[in-house]
């Protein structure tokens, strides 16, 4: 992506001597990523080591992403709860939440390698619990605690995006994250739904521990070797707002899912209010109204992460109810969808410096908004469900890539090294809360119908269709003021 200089208001000019808003190094300056205690030189090896690590990380938290929305209607088949079907994601994403602002306050005041530690205990001591769950409402629980361990492993990971690598170097990086998401997009949807169909789902949860194992040893000494930047802002307040922003999310859902209008309104108003609130206080500023190019990139990100989110994770449980579906079908949609994001992203990468990035970011929204809404063909029972699912999320995985290829690149683009921590906690943020709206409020309605005796298909209607609604309505809102330029490239970009 472009490496161009950022907005004054965000970047410090190279002469500044403030020692509270330090630039990046620039490529002139320092060739490759950063990845030495001080004094040390960097090494290529080093470099590919933290380079693998980090890329190991994110397929362990793709993998289980997939996975268990795959096997999700297999769960619910033997455990029952419909009715907890969304809090089965929403739990681990609310838990995620706090995390991610927890961590994000961390990342350089604690070494990374003792972040990455506790992560991994909470997120392997999380899949151990779902794995032997006996109700859904353990399930709910135990998903919570994975969801905390996920949230510091991703902080942490993309943390390191933003401390080791300059910025003529990013794009490649986070493409190659993006990348990371292609074994499991290949292997995770319908490996998972085949093996809870022919072993039995709890090894969707157990099979894992062996990957988060060996990612583990081959992170660890790269993360000890990346010089941390002594973080800004209030880690308590931060953490304050973070729990305010999950219960306001749990707050939402509940609200929603209640049938009686005087539960419905306070609890849902009161949610409503609890989110604008933490989210405000947590994200940059400019965030929650679209101003500036971070605030541009940070909407864009609630936007789109909501609507594929609140997609994606229902489109099994439609393949399944309405058209009888195996598992294993519903679970390749998401595998195209997942590679169909790859390519996105991989094109924004290639694209770095040719075409403008407000363009890209808009078209990525505007295509996600259309394939949501060709989704709702396969609502109806008559018609070929699957085949318009794949064709349909394919072209919605690839809006996707291409609007979080902008944003992410745009945002570590506009900050410094000692805001890393915070930038890398608000991408995830905007990421994680997309994601428990998404999934939070499409549950609520989920949960709604099943008490009203609806059916499948007409609580996917109104929640798809107002998703759809939403996406093309809000792209050229959210994203107009990210740059709309390409900036001069500093080094070719290739797929390989």
């Amino acid at each position: 992506m472009p490496t161009g200089s950022g907005s004054p208001a965000r970047r410090t000019p190279a002469s500044s001597t403030s020692p509270s808003r330090r630039p990046r190094p620039s490529s002139a300056t320092t060739p490759g990523p950063s990845t030495s205690l001080p004094g040390e030189a960097s090494t290529g090896r080093t470099d590919r080591g933290l380079t693998v690590g980090l890329i190991l990380l994110v397929t362990i938290l793709a993998t289980d992403t997939l996975a268990v929305v795959a096997a999700m209607p297999i769960v619910e088949a033997e455990l029952g709860g419909r009715g907890l079907y969304g809090a089965v994601f929403s739990a681990f994403v609310l838990a995620e939440v706090v995390s991610i602002v927890m961590t994000g306050h961390q990342v350089g005041r604690r070494p990374h390698h003792h972040l990455l530690l506790f992560g991994v205990s909470v997120f392997a001591a999380g899949l151990v619990g779902a794995a032997v769950s006996t109700s859904m409402a353990m399930l709910v629980a135990t998903r919570a605690v994975q969801g905390f361990g996920a949230g510091v492993l991703g902080t942490v990971s993309y943390g390191m995006v933003g401390l080791a690598f300059d910025d003529a170097r990013r794009p490649r990086i986070l493409a190659a994250l993006s990348t990371a998401w292609v074994a499991p997009a290949l292997v995770a949807p319908a490996g998972a739904a085949w093996v809870a169909e022919h072993l039995h789902w709890r090894w969707v949860f157990a099979g894992l521990l062996p990957l988060v194992a060996v990612a583990t040893a081959l992170t660890y000494l790269p993360m000890s070797r990346v010089e941390a930047v002594e973080p800004n802002g209030d880690r308590t307040a931060g953490t304050r707002n973070a729990v305010l922003l999950a219960l306001g999310i749990a707050l939402l859902q509940t609200g929603l899912s209640r049938p009686e209008p005087w539960i419905m309104l306070p609890v849902g108003a009161a949610g409503l209010w609890a989110v604008i609130r933490g989210l405000g206080r947590l994200l940059p500023s400019g965030s929650l109204t679209a101003r500036g190019p971070i605030g541009g990139t940070m909407a864009t990100k609630l936007l789109i992460s909501t609507v594929f989110i609140g997609t994606d994770a229902f489109i099994p449980l439609a393949l399944t109810d309405i058209h009888g579906a195996s598992a294993t079908a519903a679970g390749l949609t998401l595998t195209i969808g997942a590679l169909a994001w790859t390519v996105g992203s991989w094109t924004v990468a290639r694209r770095d410096g040719v075409w403008p990035e407000r363009r890209m970011a808009v078209s990525g929204a505007l295509i996600l908004g259309a394939a949501t809404g060709v989704l709702l063909a396969t609502l109806d029972g008559s018609l070929p469900g699957v085949g318009l699912a794949l064709v349909a999320w394919t072209v919605g995985g690839f809006g996707i890539g291409l609007a979080f290829g902008v944003v992410n690149v745009v945002a570590y683009r506009e900050s410094t090294d000692a805001e890393a921590g915070h930038i890398s906690m608000s991408l995830q943020l905007g990421d994680i809360v997309g994601a428990a709206l998404g999934t939070g409020l499409g549950g609520a309605l989920v949960a709604l119908g099943s008490e009203q005796g609806w059916s499948t298909g007409r609580a996917l209607l109104i929640w798809w269709g107002f998703l759809a609604v939403a996406a093309l309505a809000g792209a050229p809102l959210v994203t107009r003021h990210i740059p709309d330029r390409p900036a001069p490239r500093s080094v070719p970009v290739s797929a390989s």
